[in-house]
């Protein structure tokens, strides 16, 4: 799979991705934010995002759990 992939539904995309037990890299971006999924044979193994508020470390800090420095 390559290319656009417009208004397929993301959960479509997955059971896709699994179904093919396909690897690679699956970028999802919507305006500022950027989504990638890693799979190793239809199985994700992997994921980040460029949003602090959805990587493990913003959520450590904000909850008091982490500090920056840390």
């Amino acid at each position: 799979m390559e290319g656009q992939l417009g208004q397929r539904l993301v959960a479509d995309l997955i059971r896709e991705i699994a179904h093919k037990n396909a690897s690679g890299l699956l970028r999802l971006s919507k305006a500022k934010s950027i989504k990638a999924l890693f799979f190793d044979s239809g199985v994700p193994v992997y994921a980040i995002s460029n949003l602090s508020q959805e990587q493990l470390e913003g959520r450590l800090i904000e909850g008091g759990l982490a500090t920056q420095a840390q």
